[in-house]
């Protein structure tokens, strides 16, 4: 993932930063510590806005340290504050730019695209009427629909729960966009994507709200599958399965030729292949290793085990509920999630494995920890 130009690496170097710091918050609880991690998240979310629910993971594990209320009421608030004064600051912005508050166009394109794939499957006949400003763009989408049923032409439409619709320039919604601004030469990509974004929202939103059933059978289903095994996406090929780059690229990276070089016989890269049934398996693994662990009471016995799984459960069912509402799944957006829950499964079946053999567990760490509590060393726990 780091061989290429996006934030995907930075992004996941942070979450793990950030995820880590919260076992130290839990076990040592500082108010350095806690100032600290809330410094972390506020530039994570400025690197990529997937971290807009780690706050409600870091309250997780801010009740379960052992420091006073207050002082758990403050690192709440101070990550609250710092996101709060980005989103303020970018709204501000885009207000500037296109006459519309927004925090980013991303959503609204993300919501009219999620639709879209529902409301592809409602029968004309069963079409309900839409408000006066959503007509024409309305009427664009019909079209669009009835002229691409055939999927050997146009395969894009064989796809459940993607994101065609937000980036072909084919699809309705980015020749919707291109209208509008027919009449002004002088807009740049940046601005016609966003100034359409607020009506997209709400377009958006309209079609969920009036075929909620095909909403959950097209859209929501398949992208809680896509959640279980994250496809590899664009991962799967070097350079997009481009050959050659741009000139000012060229410059950028200070290459000899436009032409790029790869190890590979192709463009094509199978070293991923193997991460998608990975990720189910685990998925898998750590459920039922959560439940025997649970069932086996293990959490009576490795306390700070049973902590670090509170934050791995919540970490899981948030991101699941966000990915699979909000976000394109993939397994680059996923690989933070993923890290995490394959670490612990790890743990989890060293428990289980020693309870089957009857080896007896203690949980050799608190009783280190109460040791040292009065020399304020400060321990690194083994067991993460």
């Amino acid at each position: 993932m780091a061989n290429y130009v996006s934030s995907d690496a930075f992004f996941l170097s942070l979450s793990l930063i950030w995820f880590t710091q919260l076992f130290w918050i839990i076990d040592q609880p500082t108010n350095k510590l806690i100032l600290l991690n809330a410094i972390i998240l506020f530039i994570a979310f400025t690197v990529r806005y997937n971290a807009l629910f780690y706050p409600l993971i870091a309250i997780v594990a801010l009740f379960q340290g052992r420091h006073k209320t207050l002082h758990k009421i403050g690192g709440i608030a101070i990550s609250f504050i710092l996101i709060g004064i980005f989103i303020t600051y970018s709204s501000n912005k885009y207000k500037k730019l296109t006459g519309h508050r927004q925090f980013t166009p991303f959503t609204g394109w993300q919501t009219a695209n999620n639709a879209l794939y529902a409301y592809r499957y409602v029968d004309s006949s069963k079409r309900h009427s839409v408000p006066k400003r959503y007509q024409q763009l309305d009427q664009m989408v019909r079209t669009y629909f009835d002229t691409t049923r055939d999927t050997k032409k146009n395969p894009q439409e064989s796809l459940m729960a993607s994101t065609v619709y937000m980036w072909d320039e084919r699809s309705p919604l980015c020749i919707y966009m291109e209208n509008q601004f027919k009449k002004d030469s002088t807009a740049g990509p940046f601005k016609k994507w966003a100034t359409v974004a607020p009506l997209l929202s709400d377009y958006g939103g309209f079609l969920i709200r009036e075929y909620p059933k095909e909403f959950i059978k097209y859209y929501l289903a398949p992208n809680a599958i896509k959640y279980y095994a994250p496809p590899v996406e664009f991962l799967s090929q070097y350079s997009t399965g481009v050959d050659s780059v741009t000139y000012i690229a060229q410059v950028w990276f200070d290459y000899k030729s436009k032409k790029l070089k790869t190890h590979f016989k192709d463009y094509q890269v199978k070293s991923l292949d193997f991460l998608p049934i990975l990720t189910g398996t685990m998925n898998f693994v750590l459920f039922f290793s959560l439940i025997s662990f649970i069932t086996l009471k293990g959490y009576k016995q490795y306390v700070k085990l049973n902590h670090g799984m509170l934050l791995v459960v919540t970490l899981w069912l948030v991101n699941f509920g966000f990915s699979v509402f909000a976000s394109p799944i993939a397994l680059r957006f996923q690989l933070f999630p993923i890290l995490v829950s394959f670490s612990f499964s790890v743990f989890l079946m060293e428990y289980l494995i020693k309870s089957a053999n009857g080896i007896k567990i203690e949980d050799k760490n608190t009783q280190i920890s109460d040791t040292l509590t009065n020399t304020g060393d400060v321990i690194v726990n083994p067991n993460f």
